[in-house]
């Protein structure tokens, strides 16, 4: 075997471990991916059971109910509770909403969270709270969610009748 065939080889040899370290790296990547998607899975899914914890305390329900139905019918204190429930709820959704975005979120798990938060934004008492507040979110979600606030229905999570919200009134959200 002469220099030229060695040489061969070993440009061969070299070619071989190029393309098998790429299949490992690529192998890597699409595991990160993976755990990445998890952790978001797994995140969106400790941030519902935090929220969830809200309604433990006594009356916090019927502020929730109430609070969403009619802002202005809370006392100061109740619209304070039922602030800081929703912006704790507006940050999961947005937190979602960019993971989504970025690919980091599985499209299906998304898809459920759209449709709570197009239900949360039919209530007028969610309208008004995030007409005062939105401003404190991110530009490309605040968008989204005046979409999703423009497409909302009447409300329905709770059996309610004859609720509407402002943008039905000819008020904008």
């Amino acid at each position: 075997m002469d220099i030229m065939e060695l040489g061969a080889i070993g440009e061969l040899v070299g070619g071989v471990a190029v393309i098998a370290s790429l299949i490992f790296v690529g192998m890597q990547v699409r595991g990160s991916t993976r755990e990445q998607r998890l952790t978001a899975m797994q995140q969106a899914t400790r941030e519902t059971a935090e929220v969830v914890q809200f309604f433990r305390e006594p009356g916090r329900t019927d502020i929730w109910i109430e609070g969403l139905k009619d802002w202005n019918g809370l006392e100061l204190r109740d619209q304070v509770i039922l602030s800081a429930i929703l912006l704790h709820w507006f940050r999961m959704f947005e937190q979602l909403f960019y993971q989504s975005m970025s690919g980091r979120l599985e499209s299906d798990l998304w898809a459920g969270f759209e449709r709570q938060l197009g239900d949360f934004v039919a209530y007028p008492g969610c309208q008004r709270w995030w007409a005062e507040r939105g401003h404190w979110f991110g530009d490309t979600f605040r968008v989204f969610v005046a979409t999703s606030i423009a497409a909302a229905s009447r409300p329905s999570l709770y059996g309610e009748h004859g609720i509407t919200g402002p943008h039905e009134h000819g008020a904008g959200a």
